[in-house]
């Protein structure tokens, strides 16, 4: 017996009105969603973002903000530094997809945009509001009262200031917290429906996702294959959370504190100190006021001199300071603790907002790239996984798909790191007997033999030295030679950070280039030391720069040669410090052929700065030319130290370095 018999409901009309009623029942009895959070539940529809601080404010404050306009700078620069790369998702794509793939992204809208522009501006509002809404506007062909076809006009970002996400308490799109469905019919798109398919002109209507404001005050409504929303640092069921509120506090320090410089130095503001002469004639005070108020408006940086009457006191005159200097009142270390933290809620490391006071020597650049990079990655994720797939879904391209190039600094440099492991691995393996056969991956494979194979000269393994190496030391020029490129390749990279190109390095015009290097690095003997061992040192000290080890770790290598632990610490301060400015300033000539740019002396400053360097970052503040360059160090050089094959190098165990000035 069915369940509506043992009910005792017997005719069809019974059954039906009970069928129904179950089903709303069990509508209602199905899991309800838990509401919002209060930041994201104002409004009965469309949902307006309740934060802390209003938006437009937040606009302002990435607008105003030095710290924030540079690191957003930094992490879209480096997102779309290398542009897009278009894939073939299977064997025969149909070329037509490509090309309009290519056409869309060389002009998306009227306002002849290319694709990667009109992204950027997108990036923009994720990074300040942490919402970013793209339109794509469709023009419909319709038959009878059903779309047949829509025709996409082009890709524009939306201020996200004015546009809503329309969504119930609970964060259902398209729904309001009556529980009924908001449509809206593309023809009449500032009326919105309420759980209608059809509207009353007799067309098909679309979900409600988002709701615009027109520049007159009129709204439209649009759908979720019309408008694109994505939310990048606190994503939730409709509004992101704006990173800037987050460090709101520190980034309006800073602020005043750069309005606290301009009154400082400026005539608007209270004098640094003031004298009081012990006098009986108390009544000249009034004009003695007058007059020092005067002087004041003429230089605002002399002493004030005020009479009083104040018998009884032995000091005849007694000044009194109202302003503590900057030094004082630790003003550098404070905001330059404010502009590291702000930065770090983006992974945005110390180098890419200009604090270099940590370079020099065995820096950590390297690892402030591969954090910052992690960032990036992170950004291009959401461009590879949700918004490209998004614009390539409204063009109906199904054969191809659109990525954003890596900003792979520190990839070649890994390439070339396992290329030399490679390498290694395999000569061990053939000295132990192994039958080595390189395969076309990159990759080798060993065969056991009966006999142990002699190494045979190849391009791999040259006959260059049969010394007795300790780890960690080259075994044939090739392999420093390999060391050398990564180097230069890693500093190429380093030197263009910040610029829109990065322009492409053929390993060709290295060559003439590293053998200088060699040379350099490889043609000299150190004191105490035998000629063998010194060669020793500097694969140590070449291997060590490559590998990014510590210090101590490099010195104890070099002090097991027969390096003194002084002689270890300044043979690699001395010689890392010249081997590194060496490739910088042939880096740089590379990339600024014709000087455009101007170039500075950095590092850190304290008490072990020499008066040489002091002198050379002084006269080279306002940025130079690489030429003037190597003059002001020839000029403010140690003359004992100082050579012409060796331009860097102004004094012994240098922590500053060439950077160019942005």
């Amino acid at each position: 017996m069915g369940l509506l018999s043992k009910l005792g409901l017997t005719t069809v009309k019974e059954k039906n009105a009970t069928i129904d009623k179950l089903e709303k029942a069990y509508d209602e009895d199905m899991a309800p969603r838990v509401r919002l959070d209060e930041h994201h539940m104002i409004g009965t529809e469309e949902k307006i973002p309740f934060q802390p601080i209003h938006r437009k404010e937040v606009r302002d404050l990435v607008t105003f903000s030095d710290i924030l306009r540079t690191v957003n700078r930094a992490i879209e620069g480096s997102m779309f530094k290398k542009g897009y790369e278009t894939i073939e998702k299977i064997k025969e794509p149909d070329e037509k997809q490509k090309q309009l793939i290519e056409k869309i992204f060389k002009d998306c809208n009227d306002n002849d945009q290319t694709m990667i522009k009109c992204l950027r501006l997108f990036e923009n509002d994720l990074q300040t509001y942490d919402d970013g809404f793209l339109l794509c506007a469709k023009d419909y062909k319709w038959n009878g009262n059903i779309i047949a076809e829509a025709h996409v006009k082009e890709f524009v970002r939306i201020e996200p200031l004015f546009i809503k996400i329309i969504a119930d308490d609970s964060g259902r799109p398209a729904f309001n917290n009556n529980g009924e469905k908001l449509t809206f019919c593309p023809v009449h798109r500032a009326m919105l429906l309420k759980d209608k398919d059809w509207c009353d002109c007799g067309k098909m209507t679309f979900p409600a996702y988002f709701k615009g404001e027109n520049h007159n005050g009129t709204f439209n409504y649009y759908t979720k294959s019309e408008v694109l929303h994505v939310s990048k640092y606190f994503p939730s069921l409709t509004y992101g959370f704006p990173p800037p509120v987050v460090v709101w506090h520190k980034v309006r320090s800073l602020m005043y504190q750069d309005k606290y410089i301009h009154d400082y130095y400026a005539k608007q503001r209270q004098p640094k100190k003031m004298a009081f002469f012990n006098t009986p004639d108390s009544k000249g005070l009034k004009k003695m006021i007058g007059e020092t108020l005067a002087m004041f408006k003429k230089n605002p940086h002399s002493t004030p001199i005020i009479g009083v009457n104040a018998q009884g006191k032995n000091k005849f005159v007694e000044t009194v300071d109202f302003m503590n200097n900057l030094d004082e009142m630790q003003f550098s270390e404070v905001r330059d603790e404010m502009r590291r933290s702000i930065a770090a809620l983006y992974k945005v490391m110390p180098m890419y907002t200009g604090d270099v006071k940590s370079s020099g020597g065995l820096n950590n650049e390297s690892k402030q790239i591969v954090v910052t990079n992690e960032a990036v990655e992170d950004g291009q994720i959401i461009y590879n996984n949700e918004v490209f797939p998004w614009i390539l879904e409204q063009l109906n391209i199904t054969d191809y798909e659109v990525i954003l190039n890596p900003n792979s600094t520190e990839n070649e440099l890994d390439k070339l790191k396992t290329q030399y492991q490679l390498i290694t691995n395999a000569k061990l393996m053939q000295e132990m007997g192994f039958d080595i056969t390189f395969k076309d991956d990159n990759t080798f494979k060993a065969s056991p033999v009966d006999k142990p194979v002699e190494p045979r000269e190849s391009s791999y393994f040259p006959q260059n030295t049969n010394m007795s190496a300790p780890e960690d030391v080259f075994k044939s020029d090739d392999e420093r030679n390999l060391a050398l490129t990564a180097l230069i390749k890693r500093m190429f990279d380093e030197s263009t950070t910040g610029l829109d190109t990065k322009p492409k390095l053929e390993d060709a015009q290295m060559n003439d280039f590293i053998k200088t290097l060699y040379k350099s690095l490889f043609d000299k003997k150190y004191e105490g030391v035998t000629k063998d061992n010194s060669g020793k040192i500097n694969d140590i000290l070449l291997k060590g720069l490559l590998d990014e080890d510590k210090i101590d770790t490099i010195k104890n290598k070099m002090m097991s040669l027969g390096a003194k632990d002084s002689q270890a610490d300044m043979i690699f301060r001395t010689e890392s410090s010249s081997l590194q400015n060496t490739m910088r300033d042939w880096s740089f000539n590379k990339i600024d052929p014709e000087g455009k740019h101007k170039y500075k002396w950095i590092g850190p400053t304290d008490n072990r700065t020499t008066k040489h360097c002091k002198k050379i970052m002084s006269r080279t503040n306002d940025g130079v030319s690489l030429d003037e360059m190597k003059k002001i160090i020839k000029q403010e050089a140690d003359p004992k130290i100082y050579t012409e094959d060796r331009p860097f190098i102004p004094h012994l165990q240098c922590r500053h370095r060439i950077s160019r000035k942005v």
